[in-house]
């Protein structure tokens, strides 16, 4: 349960009710509910074997290798493109009768996966259980997490069993000839991208977030071979950028993408925090509900307004209730999810340290339950247009986000000798960047009698396992733009 961002605000004299959490009662029995279910409980490694399929429910003669715990030694090297696990599940002994059992998620390079479990044997509060992951050419470390039976409380990482070995690559063929540089690319890269400019209310219509989808996609397909053996590239703008349209597209990925593939996935326009959730506004949102827009309309106070814009976003948005199960479907494990979105009107809160607050909060909340890589522009409030900002350095038609994002993805984060660009140069140049530009902003532009102050964007970002991979590499020769 990771709230900084109420922690926060019970240390602060926050005295207008609107920056208070929107409703304190919800946080509370939150907490309740929490510690209602109990502890994790404890997992027991049994054996495990390199398996041909995922659908495999038993070793097929395939002999169980005895794996190194921890960080002990070299890890055991293996062909299979899968592993299957069993192990025991041990309730508490304080486990009231009856209540709700835990359970285990099994975690691929931290990443999580909703891979098929299934129940052996059951005796009272323990039983036997089996999971088959899949395996990335390469380093591999399986993790058997357990969580209480409401999934707010996890066991710690050295009470959780972990596996760690290699996949070997399959032998080349007709390599001889080629040089070094002709190798075959590892992997596929699958890249979605959501703009969302025009919306079913047209008073909360963005100026650049079509852009920005579109320009991303557009990159990410120019990548010839140099990094990735094929680039899938779709992009979802406005109209298309249902609620609908962006879940079918990220189920179809979770269809096709592999433990060696890498996935994008970028969200850019509106989107808000609700009860310490995100949720991100599609084209059609407000469209199953008009009053829903029409109290946004109607509200008197600020406070009023809040609570009918939260109403709007827990009620049609996409929240993270909807995207991280669709990650978690997805077989690789290197998922970069990219938000570039903002707040709307009024909703941005003064205060600079619950601003970083509640971007840590959510960014960190996110990509803990998915194990994946997560850069976010803003949680409170987001420059939609760079208009204003250093000219020379921002990309016209793009918010101030994005315009920094490009510009990595086009080499000036500072690409390895290969040339690759790495999600850790990515993150840093991006954050660094477009909190000095926004800061600047402020200091070059004077703020207009009786309009709000813009607010410092600093963005965000989560890391899930120690592989910072690629996500660009440029041409042989090509500087810096």
């Amino acid at each position: 349960w990771f709230r900084p961002d109420l922690v926060g605000m019970s240390l602060r004299n926050i005295s207008s009710p609107r920056r208070r959490p929107a409703d304190s009662a919800t946080q509370t029995n939150e907490v309740i509910e929490t510690l209602r279910g109990g502890l994790p409980p404890k997992v027991t490694l049994l054996d495990a074997c390199p398996v041909q399929s995922l659908e495999a429910q038993g070793c097929n003669g395939s002999r169980a290798i005895e794996f190194q715990r921890g960080r002990a030694g070299d890890p055991p090297s293996v062909s299979a493109p899968a592993l299957l696990v069993r192990y025991k599940v041990e309730e508490p002994s304080n486990t009231a009768p009856g209540a709700a059992a835990g359970r285990v998620i099994p975690r691929l390079n931290d990443a999580v996966l909703r891979t098929g479990i299934h129940q052996e044997t059951s005796e009272g509060r323990n039983r036997i259980e089996r999971a088959t992951i899949p395996l990335a050419h390469g380093l591999n470390v399986v993790r058997l997490s357990a969580v209480n039976a409401n999934g707010g409380i996890e066991a710690a990482r050295d009470a959780s069993p972990e596996i760690r070995l290699v996949r070997s690559a399959p032998p080349r063929e007709n390599t001889a000839d080629r040089a070094p540089s002709e190798a075959a690319p590892a992997g596929r890269l699958f890249a979605l991208s959501v703009g969302v400019s025009k919306l079913v209310n047209p008073a909360w219509d963005l100026a650049n977030p079509a852009n920005d989808a579109t320009a991303l996609a557009d990159l990410l397909r120019k990548d010839d071979g140099r990094l990735f053996a094929e680039t899938e590239s779709k992009m979802l703008i406005d109209q298309a950028g249902s609620k609908a349209g962006i879940m079918a597209a990220m189920k179809d990925i979770a269809t096709k993408a592999t433990p060696d593939d890498v996935v994008i996935i970028f969200l850019a326009g509106h989107g808000r925090t609700v009860d310490g959730r995100y949720y991100f506004a599609p084209s059609d949102m407000g469209r199953g509900d008009p009053t829903l827009f029409a109290k946004v309309k109607d509200a008197k106070t600020e406070e009023a307004y809040d609570q009918a814009v939260d109403a709007v976003f827990r009620t049609e948005g996409l929240g993270q209730h909807d995207l991280l199960p669709l990650i978690q479907d997805m077989k690789a494990t290197r998922i970069a999810f990219i938000l570039d979105t903002c707040y709307s009107a009024t909703v941005a809160d003064q205060n600079s340290v619950l601003r970083q607050d509640l971007n840590a909060t959510i960014t960190n909340r996110i990509g803990h339950a998915s194990g994946r890589f997560v850069l976010s522009g803003s949680f409170t409030e987001a420059l939609d247009s760079a208009a204003g900002a250093d000219a020379a350095l921002v990309e016209e038609g793009h918010g101030l986000f994005t315009s920094y994002l490009l510009r990595a993805l086009k080499g000036d984060a500072r690409p390895d000798a290969s040339g690759k660009i790495d999600i850790y140069q990515l993150a840093v140049f991006t954050k660094d960047n477009v909190t000095a530009a926004s800061r600047r902003i402020l200091e070059r532009a004077a703020a207009k009698p009786g309009n709000k102050t813009p607010a410092v964007q600093q963005p965000a970002y989560y890391f899930a396992g120690n592989d910072f991979f690629a996500v660009r590499k440029l041409a042989a020769g090509a500087s810096p733009r």
